[in-house]
């Protein structure tokens, strides 16, 4: 375009040459897009170092701005709205039993699995057949054998002479074991729901954001779960499966989707929503699918973040909407004749840095100022 500038000038304007290609080179300086190019990237380097000083791993630019546009978030509840520390509260099983289910638990990641282990840590498992493998059976719990332990709606083809199916309904996370196509025990944990998630879920909801949490626990839980942290949509007894049915669903109705999760059944949801979100006391395989981590289990930060991810996205906006005006009003007043080439340089580079210290402003965001 400058070649074309000058000749203009030079031609239609009857300008010298040496005037034309001089408003030329203020031409070229002035309609430079730098602040332009400046306009996003610093920011969201800036925001993406504000959440990780605040606890929130974010792996890439276009999550930290996605995460405003967010319409859903599907939240998972072990360790993710509660503190994924269960203690048994109640339990009926043969010794001999018990301790195979210990080992079979031993063999596993998973909460329920390590508060069993440690409950049941003093029997010796010595005389336990350690030949037979041990098999997850993905989202319902472990196998091994004709043993079986996991929740109860793995167990519907199974006899119950001792109605262990009711202990489901008490509100505690019920674990059963079965043998032979036969409920033979049982084991009951209790969690804890982190003080941070209320806070949290009542943020998002507040800005409009449909909140709605899918576990693979029974009725009781989950409802019990869901009106402490203030959650009005909830599924219980869900797969894996399930999970991304749900995620894919969403989407399928132009919702930006959010999951947030911790654990291996809760992977391939995390790695099909839009903004995927993990715990930092999860699964790696959970950390790996998700695009944002948090690493300090702290709800209440995710929130911050989506708060940041909204600063973010104006302070783009208008760096983007300063950039242009001012390279529109440095080219007008060269077009008329008003302007130097040093004083073109002044704004234009004036204009960069300018840009530049407005991004770098997310560094200083307290959390105080969003939540």
């Amino acid at each position: 375009a400058v070649p074309i500038f000058i000749l203009v000038l030079f031609f239609f304007n009857d300008l010298t040459f040496q005037e034309s290609f001089y408003r030329g080179m203020v031409f070229l300086t002035v309609a430079s897009p730098c602040a332009l190019v400046a306009a996003a990237t610093p920011a969201t380097l800036s925001a993406i170092s504000n959440g990780a000083k605040n606890g929130v791993l974010f792996k890439g630019g276009a999550t930290m701005e996605a995460l405003s546009t967010m319409n859903i978030l599907y939240s998972d509840k072990t360790g993710t709205l509660t503190l994924g520390e269960f203690k048994v509260v109640d339990y009926k099983a043969d010794e001999e039993l018990l301790k195979e289910v210990v080992y079979m638990e031993q063999q596993s990641s998973h909460p329920i699995a390590e508060s069993i282990v440690s409950k049941f840590k003093e029997l010796n498992l010595d005389r336990v057949d350690k030949t037979q493998p041990v098999e997850e059976v993905a989202g319902s719990g472990l196998k091994k054998g004709d043993i079986r332990v996991g929740k109860p709606s793995a167990f519907e083809h199974y006899e119950d002479v001792n109605n262990y199916r009711s202990k489901a309904t008490e509100g505690n996370t019920t674990i059963l074991i079965g043998k032979n196509n036969e409920i033979v025990g049982f084991i009951s944990l209790a969690d804890q729901v982190r003080k941070e998630s209320a806070q949290a879920v009542a943020g998002f909801r507040k800005e409009g954001i449909d909140v709605t949490l899918l576990t693979g626990d029974n009725e009781m839980v989950a409802k019990k779960v869901a009106e402490e942290v203030g959650i009005e949509h909830y599924v219980a007894a869900c797969l894996p499966e399930d999970k991304i049915k749900f995620v894919n669903d969403s989407q399928a109705k132009n919702k930006v989707v959010g999951m947030i999760g911790d654990g291996i059944n809760d992977a391939p949801a995390l790695a099909n929503a839009d903004i995927g979100i993990a715990m930092g006391s999860g699964s790696s395989v959970a950390m790996e699918s998700a695009d944002v981590v948090i690493v300090k289990n702290d709800l209440s930060k995710l929130f911050y973040s989506f708060k940041l991810s909204h600063k973010l996205n104006r302070i783009i906006v208008a760096n983007v909407v300063f950039s242009i005006s001012v390279i529109a009003i440095l080219v007008i007043l060269n077009i008329f004749g008003l302007l130097t080439l040093p004083s073109a340089v002044l704004f234009h580079e004036g204009s960069t840095i300018l840009v530049i210290l407005n991004g770098l402003r997310l560094l200083r965001q307290g959390k105080e100022e969003y939540l």
